[in-house]
């Protein structure tokens, strides 16, 4: 009789792991398998070793499709998305850099203001939507209003 016939950590502690691992946002098997050597370790005492949980993983694999075609069908994926918003914020630029300081158009409402993931200054103003989220479809705006660049998003809601 082989000693995988009955092993110390289960099939079931394995997906455990796995799948709290993807739960609390790591990305890889090898950061899940060292979170838990370093943080659950007292309740999973028979971890095996690294080459040992991702031979178990992938030999348990064939199980994640049946297993997300059940969480499906327990929880209907379109009932998921009934409370769901998108909040959003994008720069119009009128003028970029260099001219940013001695733009004039559309005063009343634009200003110079910072795009920190373009990295630039610009004149011009900021759209904000809040869209709702829909299953298989774009996200429906309900709402949409238009800030100078200076304002920060917080104060458009």
């Amino acid at each position: 009789m082989s000693n995988n016939d009955n092993p110390n950590f289960s099939d079931e502690e394995v997906l455990t792991l796995y799948l709290f691992g993807l739960w609390q946002k790591h990305t890889t098997i090898k950061a899940i398998y060292t979170y838990t050597l370093d943080h659950l370790l007292d309740w999973f005492p028979s971890l095996p070793s690294y080459q040992g949980y991702v031979q178990r993983l992938n030999h348990l694999a064939p199980t994640f499709a049946p297993l997300l075609e059940q969480i499906v069908a327990d929880s209907p994926i379109s009932d998921c998305f009934s409370d769901s918003y998108s909040v959003d914020s994008m720069p119009c630029i009128i003028a970029k850099a260099k001219r940013s300081g001695k733009a004039r158009v559309a005063s009343q409402i634009a200003s110079k203001g910072y795009c920190a993931s373009k990295g630039t200054w610009y004149y011009g103003v900021k759209v904000h939507i809040v869209a709702k989220q829909t299953y298989q479809h774009m996200p429906i705006p309900d709402y949409i209003s238009l800030t100078g660049a200076a304002d920060h998003d917080l104060s458009a809601f």
